[in-house]
């Protein structure tokens, strides 16, 4: 079995933290966009918005409590999580969340003062140790990988 998400997106609020039993716990709510191409127009529209909860813990969640505003870009790496309790009412509740094992801040909110450059988008800095792809090793972009392991080298 295999349970890997991996999202980017817009954060829709600050993060909120939580202590649960003395750990430390951060909740984000992640926006990504459907989009398809409209060629009357020729541009890319978005057709929908879905939103996810994102949870973080320990070491990750204190980086982006201090690091991560409502509005940045982020790509988050991590495992689908279903959560249940009782609510107030008696009745059993669900929720579906997104716990990261690994992300990165890819460009800020805009409208910050921040330049948010294709440079940013294009290569952006580890927030963690871990690489998103771990084909890719501690590269951050495919087009760094060393001579022979090019995507041109790719099975499909």
């Amino acid at each position: 079995m295999y349970n890997k998400v991996i999202l980017m997106g817009r954060v829709g609020i600050d993060p909120e933290v939580i202590d649960v039993n003395g750990k430390k716990k951060v909740r984000i709510r992640l926006a990504t966009n459907n989009v398809q191409y409209n060629p009357q127009e020729n541009r890319f529209e978005t057709v929908s918005t879905d939103w996810h909860t994102i949870v973080f813990w320990g070491d990750r969640a204190e980086r982006v409590s201090q690091t991560v505003r409502k509005g940045d870009l982020i790509l988050v790496e991590g495992q689908l999580r279903t959560r249940e309790w009782e609510g107030q009412d008696g009745q059993k509740r669900y929720a579906v969340e997104v716990v990261v094992d690994t992300y990165r801040k890819v460009a800020p909110a805009k409208g910050t003062g921040q330049s948010e450059t294709q440079e940013n988008i294009a290569a952006p800095a580890f927030e963690d140790d871990t690489p998103i792809d771990p084909a890719l090793g501690n590269y951050t972009s495919i087009n760094e990988l060393p001579e022979g392991d090019t995507k041109d080298d790719l099975p499909f």
